[in-house]
C-alpha cells in the first residue's frame, strides 16, 4: 500500500517497534483512529487524518447544514499516543492557504468512507481558513433522503457524534521541499502546508479540540462536548 505520509525513517522504526510490542500485524496501526485509507483510480493509499469540532443546524427549508472545523490550527496534539512511540504535532496557521488557492477537490464523508454527502467541486461544500482553523460549511444543506445522513444528523442532535477530521498529505513548495519540519529526535512536528483529500464527520477523536452544538431557527442549545474556546485552551495546555 503506497504510504502518502512519507514519515522519517526514525519515526517509522518507532512505530514498527510499537506494533511489535503490542502484538499487532504489519498492516495494523499502533494507535487506531488517526489514519485513513482511501481508494483512488484502483489503488489504495494510506493518508493522514486529524480531528476537530463540528456542528449541525437547520436551513430555512429544514435541511441540515453541517458547519464546523475540520482542523484546529496552532494547537499541539499527540499522534500515535505521543512520544516515545509517536510524536507531538501542530498544524500551523496558514497551512491550508495553498490547498484553498489550488481548489483541492475535497469531499465531505462519514468516517472517511462511502459516498460523499457534499463536495467542493459541486459547491455543496465550502472551506475557508480563519484564526481557529479550517472552517467547513454545507451552504445548501445536505440530503436527508440519504439514510446515512439521517443517522448522522440524529447522532449529532443527541450529542453522540461531535468530532470532525480531515485526511491529507504534506504539500511541497515550488522547489519540491516538503512543507513540514521536525525537531532533532523526531518527537515534534510542525506542518505548514497541506494537500487535502477529504473532510469527515467521525466517531473517534484524535485531539481534545472537539465540540458540537445543534441549532434550529428557534433555539440555540448546547447538546454535547465543551465550549470550543475551553477545548482549545485545554488542548494547548497539555
Amino acid at each position: 500500500m503506497p504510504d502518502l505520509r512519507q514519515l522519517p525513517v526514525e519515526v517509522l522504526e518507532r512505530l514498527a517497534a510499537a506494533q511489535k510490542e503490542r502484538g499487532l500485524g504489519e498492516g495494523d496501526d499502533p494507535i487506531p483512529g488517526v489514519d485513513a485509507v482511501i481508494n483512488y483510480k484502483g489503488r489504495t493509499f494510506r493518508l493522514e487524518e486529524r480531528r476537530s469540532p463540528v456542528e449541525v443546524r437547520q436551513a430555512a427549508d429544514g435541511s441540515p447544514i453541517i458547519e464546523g472545523y475540520a482542523c484546529a490550527t496552532g494547537v499541539w496534539y499527540d499522534v500515535y499516543g505521543g512520544p516515545p512511540w509517536g510524536w507531538e504535532e501542530m498544524v500551523e496557521r496558514g497551512a491550508f492557504k495553498r490547498s484553498l488557492e489550488r481548489k483541492d477537490d475535497v469531499r465531505l464523508l462519514i468516517n472517511h468512507d462511502g459516498l460523499a454527502i457534499a463536495r467542493t467541486k459541486s459547491g455543496t461544500l465550502t472551506q475557508t481558513e480563519d484564526k481557529i482553523g479550517l472552517h467547513i460549511v454545507t451552504p445548501s444543506g445536505i440530503d436527508m433522503a440519504n439514510p446515512k445522513v439521517q443517522e448522522l444528523v440524529s447522532g449529532m442532535q443527541r450529542g453522540d457524534t461531535d468530532e470532525m477530521s480531515f485526511s491529507f498529505k504534506i504539500d511541497v513548495d515550488a522547489e519540491g521541499k516538503r512543507l513540514e519540519r521536525w525537531n532533532k529526535d523526531f518527537t515534534k512536528r510542525w506542518i505548514s502546508g497541506i494537500w487535502q483529500y477529504d473532510s469527515a464527520i467521525v466517531t473517534y477523536p484524535a485531539n481534545l479540540a472537539t465540540h458540537v452544538i445543534v441549532k434550529t431557527e428557534d433555539i440555540e442549545a448546547e447538546t454535547g462536548g465543551m465550549p470550543l474556546e475551553l477545548a482549545l485552551a485545554l488542548a494547548a495546555s497539555l
